[in-house]
């Protein structure tokens, strides 16, 4: 008798004798050559009788081996590949792919900061699933079929083998939709206390975990915020769509002359100055505008050695690529035009996934053209050090910051 896969003997380490058979169609087994985690439903000549997110053993025509994977028929994306290694053990997978990647992050983040992202869905081996951790207190994202029939047993060992303080989970993505999933925020172990305080190169930041966007803060954006602070000493910064003042804070703690934060949620502004009022007092002067960013900018021409644009995603579906890089180059130009008549640094970001970097590369072009500047690249970065992507999963790279020099 078959016995399928209980999600909870991935928790509890219990051998699973036999999983059940996806069979591909004949020839398609070459679209697994790339070793990208994803197969779409039509490689498949059938789906065994399973509940959708079950994991199952990927097969050619003849019945070998391909992958592991978990299933789900209902979805153009049937299949995402947990293992290309037939030796390797399901059972122990989750706890096995967890431990790795928390032990990356404590190499390449060391000290300097408590607040990273844990685990990065296929860059961690761990389709549909994102963990950041702010402290003591884990956030988790779950995105698909598979990962919500690992929850249980996810959830057993974050309490068991890392005891948090706090567990929220803010699983609303678009995806999970598609994968027929509704979507759920709540607080799965809700601290005594919902403060919570991260540090990051040197700054305290206030995170609120529950209102705030994404899971509490832009942790991929770490790096270029280092950078801020490095080059900030004496200079007039503008830093727009500033949120919970991450740029800014790095800018007044690297010797910003003056800066100036926008952002047209009260929230945010909230936040920020909060964090502000943590962190001070600094050398230079700092002012917050709770407005809209290109209004300030249009209203500041020529006032900036710093212009730092980092807005959110202008194009969230393919379809919008067209107008979210109209949006794009005119907050672009915008900012452009912030900048002193001498020369200043443009700091200019994309987290949108379908805005590729060739694109984004051509619309920043236009936009120094038609401002009549010229433009050298000083740096370019994708996303921190804890937010990996597969190298044969280039779909996981989604953030573009580029540092340029305007003149």
């Amino acid at each position: 008798m078959m016995r399928v896969l209980h999600p909870l003997n991935i928790a509890m380490n219990v051998k699973s004798t036999v999983y059940p058979k996806a069979y591909l169609k004949k020839g398609k087994e070459k679209v697994l050559e790339s070793l990208h985690p994803w197969i779409f439903s039509g490689a498949f000549s059938g789906f065994p009788a399973c509940k959708p997110g079950d994991i199952v053993e990927v097969v050619d025509h003849g019945g070998r081996f391909c992958a592991w994977a978990y299933l789900n028929p209902t979805c153009s994306i049937a299949a995402r590949i947990l293992s290309f290694h037939s030796e390797e053990k399901m059972e122990a997978l989750l706890s096995t792919r967890l431990a790795t990647a928390w032990a990356m992050r404590k190499q390449v983040l060391g000290a300097s900061t408590d607040a990273f992202r844990w685990v990065q869905a296929e860059g961690d081996g761990l389709p549909g699933l994102v963990i950041d951790v702010y402290g003591d207190v884990f956030v988790l994202q779950i995105s698909t079929q598979g990962m919500e029939r690992l929850r249980d047993p996810l959830l057993h060992i974050l309490e068991t083998q890392y005891h948090p303080r706090g567990i929220f989970e803010k699983s609303s993505s678009a995806s999970r939709k598609l994968e027929g999933l509704s979507e759920r925020i709540e607080w799965v172990k809700k601290p005594e206390s919902l403060d919570v305080l991260i540090h990051e190169n040197g700054i305290r930041y206030q995170v609120d975990i529950e209102r705030g966007q994404k899971t509490g803060f832009f942790l991929d954006q770490r790096d270029m915020r280092q950078l801020v602070h490095q080059l900030s000493r004496g200079l007039d910064v503008i830093n727009c769509y500033a949120y919970s003042g991450g740029f800014s804070l790095q800018a007044l703690a690297g010797g910003a002359n003056r800066v100036m934060s926008v952002d047209s949620s009260k929230e945010a502004c909230e936040l920020l100055e909060a964090n502000i009022a943590l962190n001070g007092p600094f050398v230079g002067s700092h002012e917050t505008q709770c407005h809209d960013s290109m209004e300030v900018l249009q209203s500041h021409r020529g006032s900036f050695d710093l212009v730092i644009l980092d807005p959110p995603a202008f194009v969230k579906r393919e379809k919008d690529k067209h107008q979210g890089r109209k949006k794009y180059l005119a907050l672009n130009r915008t900012g452009i035009k912030a900048i002193k008549e001498g020369g200043g640094y443009l700091l200019t970001a994309s987290c949108s996934y379908f805005m590729d970097e060739s694109v984004f590369l051509h619309m920043l072009m236009e936009a120094c053209k038609l401002e009549g500047k010229t433009a050298r690249i000083l740096s370019t970065q994708r996303t921190a050090l804890d937010h990996p992507s597969s190298l044969y999963h280039r779909e996981g790279a989604y953030l573009k910051s580029l540092l340029l020099y305007v003149s």
